[in-house]
């Protein structure tokens, strides 16, 4: 009995536990609780709403800022090649340009190349900045065109515009917007790119390579002997850095052998020691090989007849005119240029002969006598090339592999105009001439150029060619560079010798 109520007192203990359980498994929130959630989620969950937002609205502008600071990278290694290479500049949007859009910077190499720096638009009021390069010079259809920065501020006009870049030269800045201007002295292109969505704006600078060349009327001058003389200030692309060798009648003679002269080694010829401004001096062997006893070549200024090119002038415009005056403003006088203070050409005066000039071991030495380096070897046509006519240059050093020629161009839209056959014309005999037919080897270590027609009438000569060779350095040694230049006229035949510097 005893012990079936205690069991029955343990039952209900167990009965009383389940109900206190389930009592507590069907509690819930209270109402101030409810209250409190009701009022605090949503502030909570507004302020993440509105950072979030915050951060999306921001990826644009940060994806278009690391985007443009990813073109002001990239661009700035060009820029810089650019501007390095040129030898001229502009700021002109009127000036010859290479490709479409409005130029801001024009940059013409020496080499003859063109790159412009233009704005183009793409819709509406949306512009990139374009980079044209030509291959040949002006042309409204670019080689290569690169966008190098995407929505730039519109060309200046009005309001926030893109600047052209600024040229400074000295202490000063060079006027470049109404023309190209020769780099020389140049010491900073500055171009401040804008771009328009993000707001990032990047600066573009350097410095062309032959900036650091002393203008020609700052460099010393020789005293006596033969000279390398420069053109006048303005009247070629090079006239401040390409000299022309003057010669002698003297010295033509002893090249010949007529005065028992031989250079250095037992050649036939005679030593040439010319003054080069600047203090440098220009050496070489000079040889005269008649094809006949009875040729005669001279010494003679440019130009060497009124109908040369050399010396002589572009529709007006002096070209490479008054080689080695002083203090002389360049013209044109009845159809001519201003005539050379030097005689830089070696010139046949015997119709229809066949002669050969060679320059050989052509070395230049600086002031303290040591090897120069970064200089070029030019050799031009000083005449005209007519029917029945041939000019062929030769370069035979080093022996195994001799140095090749690069054609330096007339101006910055042509290589050397209508010489060798350079168009397409009649010529005023009525003859027909094929563009491109009469220049040939340019690149390898023999080029000729002959022609087909003459130049009169409606059709003047409007180019020259003029060639380039660059001996390699080493070990502060700069290698010899000789040249040879077979005249063949059926009247008369000329060429020049000289240096571009850098």
């Amino acid at each position: 009995m005893v012990r079936r109520s205690t069991g029955a007192r343990k039952r209900h203990r167990v009965r009383r536990g389940d109900r206190s359980r389930a009592a507590r498994g069907e509690g819930g929130f209270t109402l101030v609780e409810l209250l409190i959630v009701v009022t605090i989620v949503p502030l909570i969950i507004g302020a993440l709403g509105a950072g979030l937002v915050a951060v999306f609205s921001l990826q644009g502008s940060v994806s278009n800022r690391l985007g443009d600071s990813a073109d002001a990278q990239v661009v700035t290694s060009t820029f810089i090649k650019d501007v390095q290479s040129a030898v001229s500049i502009t700021t002109s949007p009127t000036a010859a340009q290479c490709g479409a859009g409005t130029q801001l910077l024009g940059l013409q190499w020496g080499t003859g190349e063109l790159v412009s720096y233009s704005e183009v638009l793409q819709s509406g009021s949306t512009y990139s900045l374009v980079r044209n390069y030509c291959a040949t010079g002006a042309s409204p259809t670019a080689t290569k065109s690169t966008t190098v920065s995407y929505d730039v501020v519109a060309p200046c006009g009005s309001g926030t515009c893109e600047s052209p870049p600024i040229v400074y030269s000295g202490g000063g800045v060079l006027a470049t917007s109404t023309g190209y201007a020769d780099v020389q002295g140049v010491t900073k292109v500055v171009f401040l790119v804008q771009e328009a969505k993000s707001a990032y704006n990047y600066t573009l600078s350097a410095t062309p390579a032959d900036g650091s060349s002393t203008a020609a009327n700052a460099l010393g001058g020789p005293t006596n002997g033969p000279t390398c003389g420069f053109a006048l200030p303005g009247t070629g692309t090079y006239s401040s850095t390409l000299c022309f060798v003057g010669f002698t009648n003297a010295l033509i003679q002893s090249a010949e052998g007529a005065g028992g002269s031989t250079c250095t080694g037992g050649a036939t010829g005679v030593n040439v020691s010319a003054a080069v401004p600047g203090g440098y001096t220009m050496k070489f062997c000079l040889t005269v090989t008649l094809g006949n006893s009875n040729d005669v070549v001279i010494a003679k200024t440019f130009p060497t007849w009124p109908g040369a090119f050399l010396g002589n002038d572009i529709n007006g415009t002096p070209f490479y005119t008054g080689v080695g005056c002083a203090d002389t403003t360049p013209t044109v006088t009845n159809g001519q240029g201003t005539t050379s203070c030097i005689q830089p050409a070696i010139y046949e005066q015997t119709s229809g002969a066949i002669d050969t000039v060679t320059a050989s071991n052509i070395v230049v030495l600086a002031p303290n006598g040591a090897d120069a380096t970064n200089y070029r070897v030019i050799t031009a046509d000083a005449e005209t090339t007519d029917p029945g006519e041939s000019l062929t240059w030769t370069s035979s050093l080093p022996a195994g592999s001799p140095f090749t020629f690069s054609q330096v161009p007339d101006t910055s839209s042509s290589a050397e105009g209508d010489a060798c056959n350079e168009t397409t014309l009649t010529g005023s005999a009525g003859q027909s001439v094929t563009n491109g037919a009469g220049l040939s080897g340019v690149g390898t270590d023999q080029v000729t150029c002959v022609s087909t027609w003459q130049s009169g009438g409606s059709y003047p000569r409007t180019g020259t060619v003029l060639l380039e060779v660059s001996p390699t350095t080493s070990g502060g040694v700069t290698a010899p560079v000789t040249i040879s230049a077979r005249l063949q006229g059926a009247g008369l035949q000329g060429m020049a010798l000289g240096l571009l510097l850098p």
